[in-house]
């Protein structure tokens, strides 16, 4: 099928339904997460005085232990967990949340910004043990960090024979789309592969972000800054309809999705968890938010806890 592209300048409530079909593109993700120490999965998750982190209820900004909140995520379609992506402590507790939501819904899939669309044969064939952990990494590309802060994902997922989603667009489309903007994915037998097959470009909070994130426009044209939008865009898109085709896949008994991402990309509902709402209006989606610097739940103000469901506060790395 090939891509239609359109723009979209005002994004519809989420909860409106959308006719699919508008196009726009990623760059690198910029991981917009927090940091996170580790928890014993039985214990409570409360600041002391030397620097544990906390685990913060949105709703009523009240501290929770880690086995409350997976026993209430578990009862969503969705759950983000955004991530700072070099924060060791951040993902040994994503690691444990995942594991605890694995042991109520052992339907789990576990979907990851990290591994690419065209990676998800081998990735596929790694976890089925039909090829070795060396041609594996061969071919999928991972990212620096990857023995670390995911390769524990990964293993978890093989030892307990779990689905995998390689979510992203090949970076080198999303390269593509900074440099020459979303035309240049028109009539590619890659791009028809591997691009999403609607794309959303609207001018709203998340572009505003965007272009805060990047500094502004960082000396860049108005241009520019548009198609580097359009890649950014471009991510979360694939990895919203890699996650919508998934649960349709099997709607009838869908599994509990877990993605892992940057922060930037499910920060405030916006970014992929907002492309996903427009794919699947009725879908319950959570999202889990990780700020460092910070283990004081009453220095985070009203509009910071409508930004997810739950936060983890978090002393900074100590890297």
């Amino acid at each position: 099928m090939s891509n239609s592209i359109h723009s979209a300048h005002v994004r519809p409530r989420q909860s409106a339904r959308l006719p699919l079909g508008t196009l726009a593109g990623a760059v690198a993700g910029i991981a917009a997460g927090v940091l996170l120490t580790a928890c014993q999965s039985s214990s409570s998750v409360g600041a002391n005085k030397n620097g544990q982190a906390r685990l913060i209820r949105s709703a009523d900004a009240r501290t929770v232990r880690m086995g409350d909140m997976a026993r209430d995520l578990a009862q969503y379609d969705v759950v983000f967990l955004g991530e700072d992506h070099s924060n060791t402590a951040g993902h040994a507790l994503q690691m444990e949340t995942t594991r605890q939501l694995q042991a109520l819904r052992p339907d789990i899939v576990i979907s990851m910004e990290m591994f690419e669309r065209d990676a998800q044969g081998i990735l596929n064939q790694y976890l089925r043990g039909e090829c070795t952990e060396a041609q594996f990494l061969a071919r999928s590309r991972p990212w620096p960090n990857y023995q670390e802060h995911y390769r524990p994902a990964i293993e978890f997922a093989r030892a307990q024979q779990l689905d995998v989603l390689a979510a992203n667009i090949p970076r080198r489309l999303a390269a593509k789309v900074a440099k020459q903007g979303l035309e240049s994915l028109r009539d590619a037998s890659e791009s028809r592969a591997f691009a999403p097959r609607e794309i959303y470009t609207w001018d709203n909070r998340y572009k505003d972000q965007f272009a805060l994130a990047m500094g502004g426009h960082g000396g860049l044209g108005t241009e520019a800054m548009d198609r580097y939008f359009a890649a950014q865009c471009l991510k979360d898109d694939a990895m919203a309809e890699s996650i919508a085709d998934r649960l349709r896949k099997t709607a009838d008994e869908a599994p509990l999705i877990v993605h892992w991402c940057g922060g930037f990309h499910s920060r405030d509902r916006l970014g992929t968890v907002e492309r996903l709402q427009a794919r699947m209006p009725d879908l319950r989606i959570a999202v889990v938010e990780m700020q460092a610097g910070n283990t004081n739940p009453k220095r985070i103000d009203a509009s910071e806890l409508a930004a997810a469901d739950y936060y983890w506060l978090v002393p900074p790395d100590a890297k």
